[in-house]
C-alpha cells in the first residue's frame, strides 16, 4: 500500500493575500512622511493666521414696509409671496452699484481709514468695488426687517459704513 502525499507550496496559495496590506499599517511604517506633512501644514496655517488682516462685522437692521395699494379678497398666501418677493428685492437695490456709489461719494465714508490705504486715483471706483464685495443684505424669516452685513478691518468703519447704507 502506498500511499501519496501531495505538497502543497505555501507560496503560491498565501500570493493573493501578500499584495493586500493593512492602510493603517503603511501609514506607520511612513509615519515620518505623515508627520513632516502635518507640522508643515500647521506651520503654514500659523503663519497665515498671524499674517491675516483681522475683519470686523457690523449689524445695520432697517424695517421695509411695501406702499401701495392693498389687495382686497386676494389669497393670503400670494400676499405673503408679494411680501417675501420685495424684501429680496429691497436686497438687491440695497447692495446695487447704483445706492453703494452713493455712499462711497459721502465725504465721511471716502475719509475712512478702510479706503485711505489706497493710493490708487480710481479712489472711488475702489470704494464702490470694496463694497460690493464686503456687503450683504439678508431679508428676515419671519419679518419685515433686512439686516445689513457689513465686514472691514476697522470696527469703526464697518459701523459708519452700515449707517451710511440705512441712510442712503
Amino acid at each position: 500500500n502506498s500511499v501519496e502525499v501531495s505538497r502543497v507550496d505555501s507560496a503560491t496559495s498565501l500570493a493573493p493575500e501578500s499584495h493586500r496590506r493593512n492602510p493603517l499599517q503603511v501609514i506607520w511604517m511612513r509615519r515620518w512622511i505623515v508627520v513632516v506633512t502635518m507640522i508643515l501644514a500647521m506651520g503654514v496655517g500659523l503663519f497665515q493666521f498671524e499674517h491675516a488682516t483681522p475683519m470686523f462685522s457690523s449689524r445695520a437692521r432697517i424695517y421695509v414696509t411695501q406702499s401701495g395699494p392693498k389687495i382686497v379678497g386676494a389669497d393670503m398666501a400670494t400676499v405673503m409671496a408679494a411680501t417675501n418677493n420685495y424684501l429680496y428685492t429691497q436686497c438687491e437695490l440695497i447692495c446695487s452699484p447704483t445706492i453703494l456709489q452713493g455712499v462711497a461719494e459721502r465725504p465721511e465714508i471716502a475719509t475712512l481709514p478702510t479706503f485711505q490705504q489706497s493710493d490708487d486715483a480710481n479712489a472711488a471706483a475702489n470704494v464702490v468695488g470694496y463694497l460690493r464685495q464686503n456687503v450683504s443684505a439678508v431679508p428676515g424669516r419671519r419679518d419685515d426687517i433686512i439686516s445689513i452685513f457689513v465686514k472691514a478691518p476697522n470696527p469703526q468703519d464697518a459701523a459708519d459704513i452700515a449707517n451710511a447704507i440705512v441712510d442712503q
